[in-house]
Order: structure tokens, then sequence, then C-alpha cells
């Protein structure tokens, strides 16, 4: 009787020792899971960078608005064809959407004379190489549409005249877009 007696405790004793391991596993998740909530959120599309101007261009400063991020050099003379657009696109849509270049460039100075030049009317960030690949440019221009939550929309490589009535139609769609609240 005693085996038996044995065998029974062995026995329920195992079978409810995952149980209460999944108890003791589940408190501290959620311990770390309320910890997590009250830090901020950012998607893979953050960034926060320094201008030209020595101001800091910071993705979340724009939220709720879509975002146009430009992947730039100020050699490339694809990107120099694309300023007029971009600053268009500015005048057109500012209450909805954002517009920001970031350059490869480090040289303040040479971003700036660059900014004179083109009558910038958007921010241009500079030293932007690391979020560059952290986008996915490939090279230059590299232009990635964000929607209200900062999730990548669409991606356009390059840049002609004939990208201009696609993007402009997406930023049109997004102006319109509810977004769920809280979707990240």
């Amino acid at each position: 009787m005693r085996k038996s007696s044995a065998a029974v405790l062995l026995c329920l004793s195992l079978c409810l020792l995952p149980a209460f391991a999944a108890a003791k596993k589940s408190a501290p998740k959620k311990a770390r899971h309320a910890a997590q909530v009250k830090k901020p959120v950012h998607t893979s599309t953050y960034f926060r960078l320094e201008s030209y101007d020595g101001s800091i261009v910071d993705l979340d400063s724009f939220a709720g608005k879509s975002v146009l991020v430009a992947f730039i050099t100020a050699d490339c003379p694809y990107c120099k064809t694309s300023i007029k657009f971009l600053n268009s696109i500015v005048d057109k849509y500012a209450k909805t959407n954002a517009v920001i270049i970031v350059a490869m460039d480090e040289n303040r100075k040479r971003m700036r004379h660059f900014a004179e030049e083109y009558a910038l009317k958007m921010p241009l960030a500079i030293d932007g190489t690391d979020v560059a690949m952290n986008y996915g440019a490939r090279g230059v221009p590299h232009f990635f549409l964000l929607d209200k939550n900062q999730v990548k929309v669409k991606v356009w490589p390059g840049f002609d005249d004939s990208y201009e009535a696609e993007i402009e139609s997406y930023i049109k769609e997004l102006a319109v877009k509810k977004q769920p609240a809280g979707k990240n």
C-alpha cells in the first residue's frame, strides 16, 4: 500500500509541476510587459538625426502625419531633380504629410549650401547613412512613404518624373485613411 501511495503522490506531483512552473513564469512576463508599455514605442523606421543647421530631426515629431523620407546626396543629379517635386508636396500636403530629406553627406557647410540653393521647405538631416541602411535604401535617391504610424507603405528607388503622380496618389490616399488608434 505504501508503494502505491508513493506512486500516486509522485505521479500527482509530476502532473502538477508543469502547472506550477507555468504560473511562476507568467507572473514575471506580466511584470516585464507592464514595464515595456511605459517606454516609448519606436518602429523600425524611427530615426533621430542632426540637421545641417544643428537642430534635431526626430521622426516622432511628425506623429499623426504620413511622412515621405527621401535619402539623397548633394552630388546626385536625380536627387537634385526631385527637390522641386518634394517642395511641391510640402506646399500641397503640409497639414497631413511631412517630407524629410536624409542626406548621406555629413558636411554641414555643404548641406547648408544645398538647402539654400534648392530653397528647401522641409527638414534636411545629415549623416544618414546608417538610417538609410536600416531602411534598406540601396542607392540614392530612394523614397520611403510612411503612414501615420510610421509603417512603410511604399518604396521608390531612384527618381524620374513618372513617379510624381504615383507618390502624390499614395499621399492623398493616406491623408483620408483613418488609422486605428494605438496601432504601431
